[in-house]
């Protein structure tokens, strides 16, 4: 018989690596983005580890330039997983607020919220075309 403090721990281990295993793209992004924009002198400010209450779920990757703010949220994974039209879905209320979040903080910039993933999209959901069909 399992202990299930055994199973906990298996659980919690295999949630790590795919948390662990989406940190490279992530901080691969950001540092490939960060560098041109301070190559171009373009850079003014990143955000790291931001507050909720600053950034919504774009808490990810933020860097702004003189002119934009680029903002992330990041849902990458090393194991087989997929994102449903529902998961989708679920995530634009966070980044809609990180957008009205930074707008009110970057009021002259362009804001540009941006969701990267390495998901595969289910294969049971409808798209938007095909429930404009029926009806």
């Amino acid at each position: 018989m399992t202990a299930p403090y055994d199973t906990i721990a298996k659980i919690t281990r295999r949630g790590e690596r795919g948390s662990l295993g989406g940190y490279f793209p992530q901080y691969e992004e950001f540092a490939i983005r960060v560098y041109d924009a301070m190559v171009s002198g373009d850079l003014e400010e990143i955000r790291v580890a931001d507050m909720e209450e600053n950034v919504g779920k774009l808490d990810d990757i933020v860097y702004v330039t003189s002119s934009e703010v680029h903002a992330y949220q990041v849902k990458w994974t090393t194991a087989e997983d997929t994102m449903s039209y529902l998961d989708f879905i679920a995530l634009i209320p966070g980044i809609a607020n990180g957008w009205k979040n930074l707008r009110r903080l970057y009021p002259d910039k362009t804001i540009y919220p941006k969701l990267l993933t390495n998901k595969s999209l289910t294969d049971g959901d409808y798209s938007i075309n095909d429930i404009q069909s029926d009806g």
